[in-house]
């Protein structure tokens, strides 16, 4: 058997990796007890063992002259050990919390932020963005002075070299164009 899975390592038979899994499915599961012993992931801990095998069987480096069973060893010690370091445990908010009748931690989170408002706020944005694309450049350019960079028409006018009449109709006219898109697109 020995033999056997040294051919399949030497080869880099994927294949055939079920037979070095069974070989060293021991090792997982002492790996597992020692390193990493949470009892509700058992399962899950062996697959993912099974995964380190297989990848340990395309890494490994014959060169080097480190028997496979003493990389394979190391490799699980630290693919486990590494586990510890990860946090897998988590509080749902909807918990009860202690001492308090039926209270969740949502019920104590005192953030007003309405998601749903802000979602909302962030669609008609997008849809008024797409609106001002819509117009002429002189008519965006106009409103963003307007409404935007809280411009007077006068200083518009002055700064278009424009006179304040054509500022106050090309204004007028892309809010016109600008209502009509939005009334077709955007659910105003």
């Amino acid at each position: 058997m020995v033999n056997l899975v040294e051919k399949i390592v030497k080869e880099k038979d994927i294949s055939k990796a079920h037979i070095v899994v069974e070989s060293y499915k021991p090792l997982l599961i002492s790996g597992i007890k020692k390193y990493y012993n949470k009892a509700n992931l058992f399962e899950d801990l062996l697959q993912e063992g099974v995964l380190e095998i297989c990848q340990a069987i395309l890494d490994f480096d014959e060169s080097k002259n480190i028997p496979f069973s003493g990389y394979l060893k190391s490799r699980i010690y630290y693919f486990y050990l590494g586990k510890n370091n990860v946090r897998d445990d988590f509080v749902s908010l909807d918990e009860e919390v202690e001492g308090g009748e039926n209270i969740s931690l949502l019920d104590l989170i005192t953030d007003k932020t309405n998601i749903e408002e802000d979602y909302n706020i962030r669609e008609r944005n997008k849809i008024l963005y797409s609106g001002l694309m819509e117009l002429t450049e002189n008519q965006r350019n106009i409103i963003v002075d307007f409404y935007f960079n809280k411009m007077s028409l006068k200083e518009i006018a002055s700064k278009y070299g424009k006179s304040y009449r054509t500022i106050v109709n090309t204004k007028t006219n892309g809010l016109r164009s600008l209502k009509k898109f939005l009334l077709n697109n955007g659910n105003f």
